[in-house]
């Protein structure tokens, strides 16, 4: 479902930005550069590596935890590896990785063995070792009530409206088109939601994309204001800007609270992080996958 409201609906002033709040500002690589943020600590409870799903369901790419894993590219030891499916909708099912050719660059490929039989309302996002993660459900959009749904992305975009590094002139006032938006329980009492959202400057030579992922919370009580707890922006022209992808939202080893896995495919790459939340209610970026090996003539 994609749905479109004026984001016109933010005051003149900008908010100063909330406590608990964390901004990151994608903007696109240079292209003569592979760079992102430094990486942060993975920990052994995330398991030993981490499985992106590729463009069919029985196939994904292994990301090693660290830049140091990269001489070993990451493989997973042992012929057929088992892990467990995860996607926005929950745990999807359980699989055994079979490694494919190695590959002159970018990280290892591996095919699955499905042990369940997978429709595409089943798309699983990420992968991990059994146990390490628990899935949270996500509710998403279409499966809410259509005045309900309404409701949620006129919040969303007033709500957008005001975030604090709304800066680029070209953007302002124009409407956001919600491509995804999934609500989740946070923690006791409180409703969370995760959104992507795109904005676009509809000229005729070169459009302009901006896009957004987002995560908001609310208090259980009537009439609570969702919040924007953490937010990455993208923005470019319509062929080259980054895209942004809330994966899956799950809990890793003995962790209480949930945590984001994002995907960036950027044009020096795609990459992945971390975004958990803390006790505090507060959501930081706290991984971030080193970026593949690059390829001759920019190919991946």
């Amino acid at each position: 479902m994609l749905l479109a409201l004026a984001g016109g609906m933010a005051c003149e002033r900008k908010p100063a930005t909330p406590a608990n709040v964390t901004v990151e500002t994608v903007v696109p690589p240079r292209q003569d550069s592979g760079a992102v943020a430094p990486e942060s600590p993975w920990r052994a409870e995330d398991g030993a590596f981490l499985v992106v799903a590729g463009d069919e369901t029985s196939e994904g790419t292994v990301v090693p935890p660290r830049a140091d894993d990269a001489v070993g590219r990451g493989v997973p030891q042992g012929p057929r590896l088992a892990v467990e499916l995860l996607g926005r909708g929950g745990r999807v099912g359980a699989a055994t990785l079979t490694p494919v050719r190695p590959q002159p660059c970018g990280w290892p490929r591996v095919r699955l063995a499905l042990h369940d039989s997978l429709g595409d309302e089943q798309r699983w996002g990420v992968a991990f070792a059994p146990g390490i993660a628990r899935a949270v459900p996500l509710d998403s959009l279409e499966r809410l009530a259509r005045g309900d749904s309404l409701r949620l992305v006129a919040d969303l975009a007033r709500m957008l409206s005001a975030l604090p590094d709304d800066s680029v002139p070209q953007y302002r006032g124009l409407p956001f088109a919600v491509h995804g938006a999934w609500r989740f329980v946070a923690a006791p009492g409180v409703q969370g939601v995760v959104a992507e959202v795109h904005r676009r400057v509809g000229q005729e030579a070169n459009p302009l994309e901006e896009r957004l992922l987002v995560v908001a919370e609310r208090d259980s009580t009537p009439g609570a204001k969702w919040r924007a707890l953490w937010w990455a922006r993208a923005q470019g022209t319509e062929e080259s800007v980054e895209a942004l992808d809330a994966l899956a939202i799950v809990t890793l080893g003995a962790d209480r609270w949930p945590t984001l896995v994002a995907g960036h495919d950027a044009a020096g790459g795609p990459w992945q992080e971390l975004v958990a939340r803390d006790s505090t209610g507060a959501w930081r970026a706290r991984w971030r996958s080193p970026r593949p090996p690059a390829c001759e003539g920019g190919a991946r």
